[in-house]
């Protein structure tokens, strides 16, 4: 018989205990494993009162965070939201990605079916916000929901580029594949320029301690810079996202320096595991002549070295961003998700919340 289990502010120890017991069994991306989760974890329960759900049949096949949080919808009304492997709010956004479910393989179906039904018989929340769903996730969810009458109201798909490798293929075959002709001729002039400016291209991997600080120091320098000239902060002004990423443990990362010489071109953040590559965040030396394409360039060689390295994939997550689509022909799809529950009406709330801010406008019109 499934029977689903929430342990409320479980101890870190329970976690590792009960995440440990699918390793090996489950091959989930790592958002949602052991090197992402734990150091997640220990950031986020600072902060919030976590749920560690347990879905089990004669052993563990399932596990995952929630995150319950009181939110205001329509600026009025006082709304239970459930959030999964994420909390969203308060600073501790660390955009997950490919999220779901860790559950044994060929299990999915089985364990979304038992929380959904758990969830009809504990009504007490108003809506379950779902993040970058993979596709496998996404479709054991639209099945669950149907069977237990709950209401997807929202759906939002998004492609996620990637370069994968077919090890029996040559890097000039996957390099056809990817990079059109007019990329490939722009990467290469590219690399031409800089050696003939700066020296030879070098590309560089950091495994000692301060090979990392370093690497890590000039990604930030330069992603602040970026931003910064378009008024914007990035990724590196919320400190609790850069506490998390420099928490993650140094055998799953993948610290990325690129060399023209002495001159720095980028420097890329990666994770890894299970063969597969994430960019996580990058920055770059940008020039004012166009010719020089640094991101281009950077990815280019880094996902050139993940080949060498034999790597399944190497992945630029969510987005549809125009240097990821002229860089990576291959896509996963990801799902934003909102269930609704059906015993919870939205009807006269959306209602009084349309009226209340019709007030409001005509007031601040009157008075202007």
């Amino acid at each position: 018989m499934i029977e689903v289990e929430i342990i409320q502010d479980p101890s870190y120890e329970q976690l590792v205990y009960y995440w440990q017991q699918l390793s090996g069994g489950a091959s989930g991306a790592i958002f949602i494993n052991e090197p992402w989760i734990f150091p997640w974890f220990k950031q986020i329960s600072q902060y919030h009162s976590p749920q560690l759900l347990l879905i089990k049949d004669q052993g563990l096949l399932a596990v995952a965070v929630l995150h319950q949080q009181l939110v205001w919808h329509q600026r009025v009304f006082r709304r239970k939201f459930i959030y999964l492997n994420e909390m969203p709010l308060s600073g501790n956004n660390m955009v997950v990605e490919y999220n779901g479910l860790l559950c044994r393989d060929g299990f999915e179906g089985v364990a979304w079916n038992a929380l959904c039904k758990w969830l009809v018989h504990n009504p007490d929340w108003h809506e379950i916000r779902l993040s970058a769903l993979d596709f496998l996730n996404l479709e054991a969810v639209k099945s669950a929901t149907k069977n237990h009458s709950l209401i997807i109201s929202d759906l939002e798909i998004q492609n996620a580029p990637l370069i994968q490798f077919d090890q029996h293929s040559d890097w000039i075959e996957v390099e056809r594949f990817h990079f059109s002709a007019n990329r490939l001729y722009q990467i290469r002039r590219c690399l031409r320029l800089y050696e003939k400016k700066s020296g030879r291209i070098k590309l560089s991997v950091a495994n000692s301690p301060a090979g990392r600080a370093n690497s890590w120091a000039e990604l930030e320098r330069l992603h602040n810079q970026y931003w910064h000239k378009k008024g914007k902060q990035g990724s590196f002004a919320n400190s609790k996202w850069k506490a998390f990423h420099e928490s993650i443990d140094a055998s799953y990362v993948q610290l990325v320096t690129i060399m023209s010489g002495v001159e720095l071109i980028g420097v890329l953040y990666n994770l890894q595991l299970n063969g597969r590559v994430y960019n996580i965040q990058s920055g770059f030396s940008l020039s004012q002549d166009n010719k020089y394409k640094p991101g281009y360039l950077s990815h280019y060689l880094c996902a050139k070295y993940n080949y060498e390295m034999g790597a399944s994939s190497y992945e630029f997550l969510g987005g549809g961003e125009h240097y990821k689509t002229s860089l990576a022909k291959h896509t996963h799809k990801l799902a934003w998700i909102r269930i609704r529950n059906p015993a919870k009406s939205y009807k006269l709330e959306d209602l009084i919340a349309r009226i209340y801010r019709a007030c409001i406008s005509r007031f601040i019109f009157l008075r202007s």
